[in-house]
């Protein structure tokens, strides 16, 4: 009885070996991920709006989503306070031409 379970084996690591020598078994089976969202924000100047819209696609080996919300927010905020000084300085400039 044990030699049919040693049997079974046998043959199963015979069909595994024949399966990844003839190519049906890869060392990589997960494919690369593919993007379905375009990022037409790198052609044009970032808004914070830009920022705040953008979406990650998921893949099995992805980043961490709270991470990369993490960065986002700190992103979003710091060209927040870079078009409020720009807005700022635009303001006195004018000022100053009248």
């Amino acid at each position: 009885m044990v030699w049919i379970l040693f049997l079974l084996v046998a043959l199963l690591v015979m069909a595994v070996t024949a399966a990844a020598f003839f190519g049906r078994i890869t060392p990589e089976p997960i494919p690369e991920p593919v993007t379905s969202t375009p990022l037409p924000l790198l052609e044009s100047p970032i808004t914070a709006e830009d920022v705040a819209a953008i979406r990650f696609d998921t893949a099995l080996r992805g980043y961490r989503a709270d991470q990369v919300e993490a960065v986002l927010d700190l992103l979003e905020e710091r060209i927040r306070q870079l078009e409020g000084g720009v807005a700022a300085a635009s303001a006195r400039e004018s000022e100053q031409d009248t």
